[in-house]
């Protein structure tokens, strides 16, 4: 059994059973309804999205910030079209393209482990472009994901759409002007790793408190001080998001529906790849366009939508898993 087999599907599926089974023990059908619920998993969040693109090159991502622009921002919102449109067809809810949202990005943390990898096959260009697409459709993917949100919830039937845009539009200026102040005290205090540290924990409390998610994001581009235990951090917050949804599976999985969502997501990657990357060599368009993994982020956006859309757990958590299989199985018989 291949170390990448335990890590992007063993691991994952034995940490998400432990959480069903510690929930049959007890009585966890109001989780959501806790009041620490939904500050516990913008934690989780905002560490993902940080961790994402802590470790991003800026320079690398200067040189490719034309594919990479296009994939963050062409490149998500088509992969929603097609995955939501597909889901759609086969539930007729306008949620469904919310879920699709959900399942849009590729995760950063996995495609590290490629990129680390002996085995990879991936030129540098490659490297760097899926590193930084990965790294940057997380946050774009988290803004429009929790603003999407608002538009599924029970709203004023005369509200327009000024009024249904606002949310969004004054959280996107919240989140620039935190991270724009951010950077100007990060200048400040860049010879002091101390006051470094103290500046990030006090960005990391503001953006839980007021969900800037694309702020803490857009903070991990330059304020980066040296956190040893960053990756054990990481992986940390990505178990026990596991844990979290095993526990939310036992009210029920949906593995149809997971499975219309996950070849959504995955058909959407193979549209998406081949279109935003031409002129690249074919064997490097053939790996990006067959890309497409799930990890925390999914995760979380799911724990967060749990709370106000039921069932989006039990769709979710097994769309990630045909997701990361397809991943595995094509790059192991296809295109290795």
């Amino acid at each position: 059994m291949s170390l990448s087999f335990r890590k992007q599907i063993l691991y994952p599926l034995l940490t998400a059973l432990l959480g069903l089974g510690l929930a049959s023990l007890v009585d966890i059908s109001d989780l959501p309804a806790q009041a620490w619920y939904e500050p516990f998993t913008y934690t989780l969040l905002a560490i993902g999205l940080y961790g994402s693109v802590y470790g991003i090159h800026r320079t690398e991502l200067s040189a490719h910030r034309e594919i990479v622009l296009r994939a963050v921002t062409i490149g998500v919102l088509l992969k929603m079209l097609i995955i939501g449109g597909l889901f759609y067809l086969f539930t007729g809810k306008l949620t469904a393209f919310l879920l699709g949202l959900a399942v849009a990005q590729i995760d950063p943390l996995a495609v590290a482990n490629l990129i680390q990898g002996r085995d990879q096959k991936l030129s540098d260009r490659a490297q760097t472009i899926l590193g930084a697409w990965s790294s940057f459709d997380d946050p774009m993917t988290v803004l429009l994901s929790i603003y999407a949100l608002y538009l599924f919830l029970p709203h004023n039937a005369n509200a327009n759409l000024l009024e249904l845009s606002l949310p969004f539009a004054l959280g996107l200026g919240q989140n620039l002007l935190f991270a724009g102040l951010v950077f100007v005290l990060s200048r400040k205090v860049k010879n002091h790793p101390l006051a470094q540290l103290l500046l990030l924990g006090t960005s990391f409390g503001i953006a839980i408190a007021f969900q800037w998610m694309l702020g803490i994001a857009l903070i991990g581009l330059f304020l980066r001080p040296e956190i040893r235990k960053l990756p054990q951090i990481i992986s940390g917050a990505f178990y026990i998001s596991l844990l979290l949804l095993g526990f939310l599976l036992i009210n029920g999985i949906s593995w149809f529906s997971g499975l219309i969502l996950g070849l959504g997501a995955i058909l959407a990657q193979i549209i998406v790849g081949f279109l935003l990357t031409h002129g690249l060599p074919r064997a490097e368009r053939f790996y990006l366009a067959f890309a497409q993994q799930n990890g925390i982020t999914a995760m979380i956006l799911a724990l967060l939508f749990e709370k106000n859309l039921p069932g989006t757990v039990a769709i979710v958590a097994p769309a990630i898993l045909f997701i990361n299989l397809g991943y595995y199985l094509t790059n192991k018989y296809i295109l290795g």
